[in-house]
């Protein structure tokens, strides 16, 4: 827009205390919001700082809306938290008919007031005379609301009360966009989650298994040790699901999967690798073979006497063989690689009748003889009445 002819140009307008004011309240609440780790809780505490800052008053509180109540969070300095407190105990007083109204709520003196009696006391005792509650709201939600206390009575102007609402609001923006953030991450987390993970026993599924598998055996490498890979697979679980039906099966593999986890170290990783096929990938073990095939051994022990004895539904028991196939990792070794040297390991077992353990490669230099790890059993897989 142009100026008139032979009009002289307006001056442009200073700005004044209050906007520079304001420009330092949002400054500071951007600087909280973008901060890493920043949570509502801090959010608000600087809330109170920025009304503060903006809004000639002594003293500022932020109180959370709990289901219908309302509870402190901060309050700066000190002498202002008697006075969040009362309204909290009481559930009453300015900061209640702010939130219930969606409005701010101006009190002029409040020890001039018989609305709420025991703020009023509360008041006196503190030197507390006006008092502002702004509500915090935004998509519907009350979040909480701000408090302002001042020492001496008079009525809140129009422009403090507009700076007070500038404050609440952009805080409120801030909270709505990490609300969303959050959303967004528990989203992405809960996707990236179940697409990791087996939906029957929670465990790793195939993917994550050759992620965390590649990663051990860089690892190994580095550090001179060795992976252990044990292929296991339920003997006979066709019997479970023909005999007691899917939802059984379901539950035997389930607690398969907690029973394998309990036999585990914390850094080892227990997959599910499809149907009753299972893959348990042992870290940072020692480079002596010997060494390796005793405690291979061991937790092949340890996993037949685990799984023994499953419990089903009502008074059914179900005991549970497995045929386990385990191969140590060497130079060049891949976790595809790894991963079929002990699935052929794990077949030499069944083709011995199942129930117990092959350490190595059918196919290479490093099997060992067949060993059983449980009682002999004619059937892997039974049903007992207890």
């Amino acid at each position: 827009m142009t100026d008139r002819p032979g009009a002289s140009p307006s001056a442009p307008r200073q700005p004044s205390e209050i906007d520079l004011r304001m420009v330092c309240a949002a400054t500071d609440l951007a600087s909280t919001a973008t901060s890493p780790g920043v949570t509502t809780e801090g959010l608000l505490r600087s809330l109170c700082r920025a009304a503060l800052g903006v809004v000639p008053a002594h003293g500022a509180g932020v109180m959370l809306l709990d289901g219908s109540d309302l509870r402190v969070l901060h309050a700066e300095p000190a002498w202002v938290t008697p006075m969040q407190l009362l309204q909290e105990t009481f559930q009453r007083g300015p900061c209640h008919d702010s939130v219930a109204g969606h409005h701010s709520v101006a009190i002029e003196d409040v020890t001039m007031t018989r609305r709420w009696p025991e703020l009023t006391r509360g008041a006196v005792v503190a030197g507390v005379r006006a008092v502002l509650s702004v509500p915090i709201v935004a998509r519907d939600r009350t979040w909480g609301v701000l408090n302002l206390y001042r020492h001496d009575a008079h009525a809140w102007t129009e422009v403090e009360l507009s700076a007070a609402s500038f404050c609440v609001d952009l805080a409120t923006s801030y909270l709505v966009m990490a609300a969303d953030r959050e959303r967004w991450r528990s989203s992405y987390l809960e996707i990236e989650h179940r697409s990791n993970h087996d939906q029957l026993t929670g465990l790793p599924t195939r993917e994550l298994l050759f992620d965390r598998l590649g990663h051990a055996i860089l690892t190994a490498a580095r550090h001179g040790s060795v992976v252990v890979v044990l292929f296991v697979d339920l003997d006979g679980f066709k019997r479970v699901n023909d005999t007691h039906g899917h939802a059984v099966g379901d539950q035997v593999l389930t607690e398969v999967a907690r029973r394998l986890a309990l036999t585990l170290r914390t850094n080892d990783t227990l997959a599910r690798l499809s149907g009753d096929e299972f893959v348990l990938v042992c870290e940072d073990l020692s480079g002596d073979p010997e060494q390796v095939t005793r405690w291979v051994n061991g937790l092949g022990r340890r996993i037949q006497a685990e799984l023994r004895e499953v419990a089903g539904p009502g008074d059914l028991t179900i005991g549970v063989t497995v045929s386990i196939g385990a191969c140590t990792s060497s130079v060049g070794d891949t976790a595809v690689g790894l991963i079929n040297r002990a699935d052929r390991a794990m077949y030499e077992a069944k083709r011995h009748g199942g129930g117990r353990l092959v350490v190595g490669d059918p196919e290479s230099a490093d099997h060992m003889a067949v060993g059983r790890t449980a009682p002999d059993q004619r059937t892997s897989l039974r049903s007992d009445a207890s």
